[in-house]
């Protein structure tokens, strides 16, 4: 989770792929896909995991298209 948030935070969520995701921890494509089937789950499970009372307001900025550096620095700070 610390190098898939990586991702997000210099790319940005709109930008990141699955492939980014993949390099960046370094594992296969099939084993990424076996527990997510999307960057957004990823990142949904990223801000859940830390805050899990706060999820529904992630999810509502991500649905009104906030920036994911914006998003990640309201969750980390």
């Amino acid at each position: 989770m610390e190098k898939a948030t990586a991702v997000f935070v210099r790319e940005g969520y709109t930008s990141v792929t699955m492939k980014d995701i993949v390099e960046a921890c370094g594992i296969s494509r099939g084993g990424l896909y076996k527990y997510y089937s999307s960057t957004k789950e990823i990142f949904v499970d990223i801000l859940s995991t830390e805050k899990v009372g706060d999820n529904s307001l992630f999810i509502k900025s991500m649905e009104n298209g906030a920036n994911a550096i914006k998003i990640l620095a309201d969750f980390l700070y």
